[in-house]
């Protein structure tokens, strides 16, 4: 039986206008990357891919800036989605989120950052911040360490350093459910000290945080 036009999702649409809109612009040269390899059309055609598979219901907006630098640090489940979750929340509010996490082979990072992935380095989430970038960084797990999560200090160094808000972040639901969740805390505090032992003592906070956010979720 074949589907009438009215009968497909509105999201699934603007999905394929998206991938198509990409298309052209590579044949027609009249694209454009930035200084991190990042392409907002292509960008554009990924969240409305992600809008076709996820619906959201997202709670903390308000305490994301609606411009400058900031720094979200998000739960790494078992699954793979939680970051682009997270973009998908903070597009719909006109936030381009640069996600931490090019790892591997450097033949396939020009293809993550046009989509706006950046790799793990604090020089590079330096750079981001001071050009004014939203940058999400994920808790890493491991199965034989912390089941809660780690964050490594090194990554909050840049942002201590230049007084940018880092909020904590929790994305619910499994990576194969349609629905999840969002919740973006309120800003960390800072410590009183600086350089490596205040980075240090910034990333217990803010996993303290997210574990703590995760914790009342379970509930």
């Amino acid at each position: 039986m074949i589907r009438s036009l009215a009968s497909v999702p509105r999201s699934l649409i603007e999905a394929q206008v998206s991938v198509l809109r990409g298309l052209r612009s590579r044949i027609d040269g009249s694209f454009e990357i930035d200084p991190w390899g990042f392409d907002s059309v292509a960008h554009s055609a990924l969240m409305s891919l992600a809008a076709a598979r996820w619906d959201l219901d997202v709670d903390g907006l308000a305490n994301v800036p609606e411009s400058g630098p900031v720094v979200l640090v998000v739960q790494q489940r078992f699954g793979l989605s939680e970051q682009m979750v997270l973009s998908l929340a903070l597009d719909a509010v006109g936030r381009h989120v640069r996600r931490v996490g090019i790892r591997g082979s450097e033949l396939l990072e020009p293809s993550f950052r046009l989509v706006g992935s950046v790799i793990d380095d604090p020089a590079e989430i330096r750079g981001l911040l001071r050009d004014g970038h939203a940058v999400s960084i994920p808790m890493r797990r491991s199965i034989l360490g912390d089941h809660r999560g780690t964050l490594d200090p090194s990554v909050m160094e840049p942002a201590l350093e230049m007084k940018v808000p880092v909020l904590p972040v929790l994305v619910d639901g499994a990576d194969w459910r349609r629905r999840r969740r969002v919740a973006i805390g309120t800003r960390i505090e800072a410590p009183v000290e600086d350089g490596r032992l205040g980075a240090i003592e910034m990333a217990g906070r803010t996993r303290d945080a997210v574990v703590h956010m995760a914790d009342v979720g379970a509930r």
